[in-house]
């Protein structure tokens, strides 16, 4: 016998059973929800971390690219600069030079006379030094101050220095060799053209550094003007003195560990250097990670709560039990116990019940029971048909709800009266579910005739509105110019549409992203009706049974899985069809195409 609804172990220890519920359900969803919580942010980590790699090396790979190619362009100029001198020996060249590029402050010209260079051609642009608020004193200190190599200019090509001056004047030098000569041309820049590359990325830091790993751009001006040299940097070490082009390395650097990335210029021993902090490119993990702890604590409560009310209609059940047990211990066999509960309790209850009464009537007891399978049978037959209709009918009562207090709220009789019309039509609708709902394992013969599906489409979303503004859905409705009509059923088209509506609708909420597109166009000769969310997207698995009569994604007690099959065979019935695409966290489209037919003819086409 069952004493105070506790069991008894080893002597004075008891446990009640909903302390073991509730035991048992939170061990079993803390273990869960644990293992998940560590299998996901360990996956989603490792994915993240090997995207950021190749995005990283793409990054730094891209903007070499861009270094080389505008310092290339810039070669070309000072070659035919060199040619151009050699061949008329005036400056009219290094001023058109100057002219078409408005960062250039000044030019030389090198030319090797008896075992030195010696400057042949000196062009500064004064309204530019004037403006940047230098002298060309100043100007020719900072030429000093990165002397050219022309020896290795010579053998080795083009090459980028760091000029600038302290405080505050950041400037490049960039020497290049004449096209078949031994004249070196030399010009002194603003680097704003290399900051616009490198200053892209509010998330990397991305920047340029020469063979001895000095910094020559940097998004911060104040690092060009300062001439760090970040050759200390294992990410900067590997990429001026290791053996391959480009590559990405993991280190620790001032903001803790770090991913960076290098890709050598291939010109002038310049190299990219990208870095992302980890903490930086791993903040979508930490917030994963939080609002997974946050869901988990909230799942917890939430089944901690289940199993506290699961207990106590478990223990209510069990007392009424054993006071009728006592009962028919003192001869009371008309004794029954009220049977609240379609589960395991409820079925001890029956037998119970069942028991007492064979007691007093064998043959009664077993008429009874038999009258009350037959009845389980009828009220399990009328749940099932009450669950479709309510699932199927819930549209349409949303929109006679929405528009019934926009009724009570009218200021006008002729508002109300139009709300009140709504109301007629959604009702007329809910009926022609029903119908659908009957007409489900069978074809009937239905009416049809030319109508406007865009004006159906807008009668389907009016219904809604109430409910999608209360779900904070925007809805974005396009239809392209001078569509036709198509032969079908206004009716069984907007239960079409409406199902499309309300799904798409249930896959948005509670997403951070919540927009419904509507679009009708014109594809070849049929009508093309495309219903886009941005809810969770599905699987390929999902997808290949959402037509299936009763397959649901959504949790028990909120769908029959009756909408999509009962819309495809409706758009079927139109000799039409229904298309999906999704993604899992992409969002879903439903396309809906219908054949359209000349109004000319419709009258001389029956269906």
């Amino acid at each position: 016998m069952i004493a105070n609804h506790e069991l008894w172990f080893r002597g004075d220890v008891k446990i009640s059973i909903r302390y073991q519920i509730l035991l048992l359900t939170v061990g079993v969803l803390g273990v869960a929800i644990t293992a998940y919580f560590m299998l996901a942010t360990s996956l989603f980590t490792r994915d993240k971390l090997a995207y950021l790699y190749d995005l990283e090396s793409s990054l730094t790979t891209i903007v070499a690219e861009e270094v080389r190619a505008s310092m290339e362009s810039s070669v070309d100029k000072l070659g035919w600069l060199a040619l151009s001198h050699e061949q008329g020996g005036d400056a009219r060249a290094a001023r058109m030079l100057l002219a078409s590029d408005a960062e250039m402050l000044s030019v030389e010209i090198w030319e090797p006379r008896g075992g030195r260079h010696v400057r042949v051609l000196h062009l500064v642009d004064q309204a530019r030094l004037a403006a940047l608020n230098l002298s060309a004193a100043e100007l020719a200190e900072a030429r000093r101050s990165a002397p050219v190599p022309f020896e290795a200019v010579a053998a080795e090509g083009a090459l980028l220095q760091n000029a600038s001056l302290p405080p505050d004047v950041g400037l490049l030098s960039l020497a290049a060799p004449a096209p078949g000569g031994d004249r070196v041309v030399v010009v002194l820049f603003r680097p704003d053209r290399f900051l616009r590359i490198f200053a892209r990325s509010p998330a990397w830091r991305v920047y340029l550094v020469d063979g001895k790993g000095g910094i020559v751009v940097h998004p911060d001006p104040s690092r060009i003007v300062a001439r760090q040299n970040l050759a200390s940097v294992p990410v900067v070490r590997e990429a001026i003195r290791g053996p391959v082009a480009r590559g990405v390395h993991e280190f620790m650097g001032p903001d803790g560990s770090t991913i960076g990335a290098f890709a050598r210029v291939g010109v002038g021993r310049l190299s990219v250097v990208a870095e992302v902090p980890m903490a930086v490119a791993l903040e979508a993990s930490s917030q994963l990670a939080r609002r997974s702890i946050l869901f988990g604590f909230g799942i917890l409560f939430l089944a901690v709560l289940a199993s506290v009310l699961l207990g106590r209609r478990l223990t209510a059940s069990l007392r009424k039990l054993e006071q009728a047990t006592r009962a028919i211990a003192r001869g009371e066999f008309s004794t029954q116990v009220e049977v609240a509960d379609r589960n395991e309790i409820g079925s001890l209850a029956e037998a119970f019940n069942r028991m007492g009464r064979e007691l007093i009537d064998r043959e009664v007891s077993l008429a009874e029971a038999h009258s009350q399978l037959a009845q389980s049978d009828r009220l399990s037959v009328v749940g099932e048909i009450g669950a479709s209709v309510a699932h199927e009918v819930k549209n349409p009562i949303a929109g006679i709800v929405g528009y019934a207090q926009i009724g009570q709220a009218s200021d006008t009789l002729e508002q109300a009266v139009e709300s009140f019309k709504i109301i007629e039509k959604a009702a007329w609708r809910a009926n022609e579910i029903l119908q659908s709902l009957l007409q489900f394992a069978r074809v009937d013969q239905q009416d049809y005739a030319p109508v406007d599906v865009v004006a159906i489409l807008e009668g389907a979303v009016g219904l809604l509105r109430h409910q999608l503004m209360s779900k904070q859905i925007r809805v974005e409705m396009t239809a392209a110019p001078g569509l036709p009509h198509v032969l079908g059923n206004s009716g069984q088209l907007q239960q079409v549409f409406v199902n499309l509506v309300m799904n798409a609708g249930q896959a948005m909420q509670g997403g951070p992203k919540r927009v419904l597109t509507i679009a009708t166009s014109l594809q070849g000769e049929n009508l093309a009706i495309t219903i886009s969310d941005t809810g969770t997207g599905m699987t390929p698995e999902v997808i290949d049974k959402i037509f299936t009569p009763f397959f649901t994604t959504k949790p028990r007690g909120q769908g029959t899985g009756l909408g999509l099959s009962v819309s495809q065979r409706l758009v079927k019935q139109h000799h039409g069809a229904i298309q999906v695409r999704s993604e899992p966290g992409q969002g879903t489209t439903f396309t809906v195409l219908l054949p359209t037919v000349p109004v000319a003819s419709v009258a001389q086409s029956p269906v």
